[in-house]
């Protein structure tokens, strides 16, 4: 199972400060599209939250046959431009919208969640709620225990950028944490493991499942590098982050840090394994000869 308020990879340990009364105005999804935004949208709607999505215009899997049409879409490529340069949102920003929440999966470093709060510095939503990733983990002070929402502090002096030179995504992530934190905006953090679903962009769990079922047919194992073989990590699905956003505004706890993250860890060969083991279960196949060590 996956939850909320999960150690890394699991303790109990979280900081809250302040309730909000949340209505059930519009919600404003910063990057609806992905494998976790489409799974938000749809749990927002599930619970009865209009949805206002900012995309990019990609139209990722069945997402404009299943979801475009239930929300209002904003348009809007915002690696090209300025959020504030952005037409159909300076529209939409123009009328009579009450944003009573703002979900942020596209702010990935500190300078575009400086775009976001300042293009959006007019609505005052209720809690700003940003997707982030466990990766900002690799870039704070090592430790032997499980890591605790708290325990997100860089190092200072030059141990900060030996260990931001650790996980580039990690420190451009942990920038983006920052900068929300420090403008003051009513905020919520969740921190999600790797990422898996229906919907995966990236295609890797794709990968995974396709060789997993036919490596017996194409002759090949799948190589496993050899620093990678021991490293243990957590995993979140699209559905887990979603709920998580749902329970963030059923909760109404503002400036608050959540992990989320399977209770059980894995490293890669032991995930390859149990995917191969639950795909052939009918099935005589040998997958432990499936992987491919690379020294």
């Amino acid at each position: 199972s996956s939850g909320i308020n999960a150690e890394w990879p699991l303790r109990p340990g979280v900081f809250c400060v302040g309730l909000v009364s949340l209505s059930r105005s519009e919600v404003l999804v910063l990057g609806g599209q992905g494998l976790s935004g489409s799974a938000t949208v749809e749990a927002l709607l599930s619970h009865g939250y209009p949805v206002v999505a900012l995309n990019d215009g990609k139209n990722y899997f069945d997402y404009e046959s299943h979801i475009a049409h239930r929300i209002h879409n904003v348009g809007c490529r915002r690696r090209a431009i300025p959020l504030k340069d952005c037409f159909e949102l300076q529209q939409f920003l123009k009328g009579d919208n009450k944003i009573s929440a703002v979900v942020d999966f596209t702010s990935s470093t500190g300078e575009l969640m400086e775009d976001a709060l300042d293009a959006l510095s007019g609505l005052n939503p209720d809690v700003y709620i940003f997707v982030s990733a466990g990766a900002i983990y690799d870039v704070v002070l090592e430790s032997d225990q499980p890591l605790k929402e708290s325990d997100s502090v860089r190092p200072s002096g030059s141990k900060r950028s030996f260990y931001a030179s650790n996980n580039e995504f990690g420190d451009k992530m942990l920038s983006s944490e920052e900068t929300l934190i420090a403008r003051g905006v009513p905020y919520v953090i969740l921190r999600a493991a790797d990422l898996v679903g229906p919907r995966d962009t990236t295609h890797r769990w794709w990968q995974y499942q396709l060789w997993a079922e036919h490596f017996t047919t194409i002759g090949q194992g799948f190589p496993i590098p050899n620093e990678l073989s021991a490293v243990p990590f957590s995993l979140s699905t699209g559905d887990d982050v979603a709920q998580a956003v749902v329970k963030v505004l059923q909760r109404k706890k503002i400036n608050s840090v959540y992990n989320i993250a399977m209770e059980k860890t894995f490293t890669l060969p032991n995930l390859l394994l149990e995917l191969c083991t639950h795909l052939k279960k009918e099935k005589s196949t040998d997958c432990d000869s499936a992987l491919i060590p690379l020294l």
